[in-house]
């Protein structure tokens, strides 16, 4: 690992409000996303609720590196600081993330109706990926791989989108092309989020989502999983704080 990752994982040390508010809506986000199993709701009110939950903790994880920054200038991490910080960004999230369902949607539909045309109206498609907690250990590895790539490459969202105040779209792109342009940290930071992946994906087993024992491996996996994310986070930050000083020299 490179000298960036070790003092990613010393502000890491030094930021606990950080760590423990991320946990807590991790936490939250987990306990909602389950509501379903232990309150009786109509299908549409928990999905909105599901919903304003996510993007609730999207906004929350583009606010991090900002917060970052407020620790990096000896700032006292508050509730309200957070909150103060995180709200702006979820009022900008709100119609791009409408946007980018209605295309996901858009490319769903195209996907089946071509599978009808190849395959016919009552033959199933192959899947090309499966369930990954029950498909087979090369095909895990390869699908989690491909997951892990796609997270690599988006790396640098949140610091575009929270502190450079690009939108969502323009953030989304030159995240990417920020991070083609620096494979060698890239490919660190892909390493250590697919180590943690893996794990994670070992430790459910093959466990269904709507299990009571995947629900508890979720809040037990979560304080690993929040560290791992907050390292990466910290030192993407630390990394990208580099080159623009290394641009502006």
């Amino acid at each position: 690992m490179s000298e960036y990752f070790k003092k990613g994982f010393r502000l890491l040390l030094q930021s606990p409000e950080i760590y423990f508010a991320t946990l807590l809506l991790s936490v939250l986000n987990l306990t909602i996303l389950n509501l379903s199993k232990f309150v009786s709701l109509n299908f549409l009110l928990w999905t909105f609720i599901n919903v304003v939950s996510y993007l609730i903790y999207i906004s929350y994880s583009f606010s991090i590196p900002i917060l970052f920054t407020f620790k990096q200038q000896k700032k006292k991490i508050t509730p309200t600081l957070v909150v103060d910080t995180s709200a702006p960004l979820l009022k900008r999230l709100i119609l791009p993330m409408i946007l980018l369902v209605l295309l996901f949607f858009i490319a769903l539909s195209i996907f089946v109706i071509v599978a009808i045309q190849i395959y016919g109206p009552h033959k199933q498609p192959p899947n090309l990926f499966g369930n990954i907690f029950n498909s087979s250990f090369p095909q895990t590895f390869f699908t989690t791989a491909l997951g892990t790539s796609i997270v690599s490459l988006l790396l640098f969202i949140g610091i575009y989108f929270s502190i450079e105040k690009f939108g969502l779209f323009v953030s989304i792109a030159k995240s990417m092309k920020l991070s083609v342009k620096n494979l060698p940290f890239v490919s660190q930071a892909f390493l250590l989020l697919y180590v943690s992946y893996i794990l994670d994906v070992f430790i459910y087993g093959k466990d269904p989502i709507t299990s009571q024992s995947y629900l508890l491996k979720s809040f037990l996996i979560s304080p690993l999983s929040a560290g791992v994310y907050l390292w990466v986070t910290a030192t993407v930050l630390l990394y990208y704080q580099s080159i623009k000083r290394n641009t502006s020299n």
